[in-house]
């Protein structure tokens, strides 16, 4: 088709221009039709006249990775991703869905008896499995609905990026005047979006509303809006987003800001997004607890970790209570001895108790100043979903962002690959499971092991509870 031609080279070269404050296509809200609809060339069968047979094979056409639409910033999914064969290639915060496309499969005795056992760790294990038949991606089998879903659970058939991402990008975060505070909106709000609120720099206010200073008459002098907005961060659903899923009660909005490059190695310096919201009904847990309202427990119970719970400035090492000390001073396994001003770790966000953009701004990057490098230094940071999981998914079980299928991460210095010639033994399949060092490092978003972790290192959970 020719908008299949047009977008394929114009939407490259768009995104490219994030990192100048351009956000394209989407720009915080609605994007052109055609780029999602087709008048009468239609392939959906829902009615809704997509360009792809279902939403999110629609979204995955300009939002996944081929050979001739290469990794870039947009990019969540790397398309054909296998075992063996090709590893997913996308490192944005969220993850990249094409873990869900990699079986891991190994032979181990589970009883010592010298036989081998066939076991195979299924890719639909790795994050949330959205429908893009397009693309290969199904409906979660072992689910058949959202984990953790309380009262009014989510159905996996429905789960696609729609679930979570309004596709027209109708809500909006809203100018009230000068001095006044910002509050949030839906569609009629009086106030058109400008730009994106996913990002934010000094220099051009990117990421704040404020005062439209080009007026106009309107429709038939009706009058022009008299403030300017952006959208939601990752056009993610809020209470006052109109069309919300109907069996997905969002009833806060989703605080952050991420820098405008994020689809990057992190050997270098880590990719910060700054997380916001803590202490406040617009939490992370609020959020995500609209489909997993059973596993939103601040305060924790015999069954489940807390959620949106404040980590502790208690004594170094204890387990409990002392969650921000052991944070900012936990380096390795063994070593309780860091600089509070490089302890933060993308492997183990928290979010900050604040909702101001600009504050937030200042932590998110991708270099290491630190503003960006600094730990859970301000007090009232919190645990939340996002500091164990990546929204989409990863290398790991459970989206995880480290593994924890092991008691360590590392030997010898290096990953706990098939390939690391300590891990050796019977029990080698069980802690490599089918993965070379160069799949480990892979999941950890390309860190070298010996740059970014002990050489004998446990479980990332001790990063808050320093028990290793």
């Amino acid at each position: 088709m020719r908008l299949s031609k047009i977008l394929g080279g114009a939407l490259v070269v768009a995104f490219a221009a994030v990192g100048f404050g351009s956000f394209a296509f989407h720009s915080g809200g609605v994007a052109e039709c055609e780029g999602c609809h087709s008048m009468h060339d239609a392939k959906s069968l829902d009615g809704n006249l997509l360009t792809k047979i279902d939403p999110s094979s629609t979204c995955l056409n300009c939002h996944g990775t081929s050979p001739t639409n290469p990794t870039s910033t947009y990019h969540v999914a790397t398309l054909n991703a296998a075992y063996p064969g090709t590893m997913p290639g996308e490192l944005t915060p969220g993850g990249d869905f094409g873990w869900l496309l990699v079986d891991f499969a190994y032979s181990y005795d589970t009883n010592g008896d010298g036989t081998l056992e066939p076991f195979t760790e299924p890719g639909q294990t790795h994050g949330h499995n959205i429908i893009a038949a397009d693309y290969g991606f199904t409906v979660d089998t072992d689910y058949p609905q959202a984990p953790g879903g309380g009262t009014s659970p989510f159905n996996s058939a429905s789960l696609g990026c729609q679930s979570c991402h309004d596709p027209h990008g109708k809500g909006r975060l809203l100018y009230n005047g000068a001095g006044a505070a910002f509050t949030y909106g839906g569609t009629g709000s009086g106030q058109p979006i400008y730009t994106s609120g996913s990002y934010y720099t000094s220099t051009t206010g990117n990421g704040l509303p404020k005062a439209n200073t080009y007026g106009g008459l309107g429709h038939a002098a009706q009058g022009a809006p008299t403030g300017l907005a952006v959208g939601l961060y990752r056009l993610l659903w809020g209470p006052a987003s109109p069309d919300k899923p109907a069996n997905a009660a969002f009833n806060s909005y989703a605080i952050a800001i991420a820098p405008s490059s994020y689809n990057r190695s992190e050997d270098t310096a880590q990719t910060r997004v700054a997380y916001g919201g803590a202490g406040t009904a617009d939490n992370w847990g609020n959020w995500c607890g609209a489909c997993h309202s059973g596993y939103n427990v601040p305060a924790g119970d015999n069954g489940h970790h807390p959620t949106g719970a404040t980590l502790g400035a208690g004594s170094l090492g204890a387990a409990v209570g002392s969650e921000a000390t052991n944070y900012n001073a936990y380096v390795s396994s063994g070593k309780l001895d860091g600089d509070p001003n490089k302890a933060y770790s993308s492997l183990v966000p928290f979010a900050e108790a604040t909702t101001s953009i600009p504050s937030l701004a200042a932590h998110a990057g991708t270099d290491t100043v630190v503003a960006r490098t600094r730990g859970a230094i301000d007090g009232g940071e919190q645990v939340v979903c996002l500091t164990c999981h990546r929204a989409h998914a990863s290398g790991f079980v459970d989206a995880l962002r480290f593994d924890y299928g092991y008691e360590f991460m590392t030997k010898g210095g290096n990953y706990i690959g098939s390939d690391n010639p300590v891990i050796t033994g019977g029990r080698a399949p069980a802690q490599h499971r089918g993965r070379t060092v160069a799949m480990w490092k892979r999941a950890y978003y390309e860190r070298t092991a010996a740059n970014w972790f002990g050489p004998y290192d446990r479980v990332l959970c001790n990063k808050c509870h320093a028990q290793d």
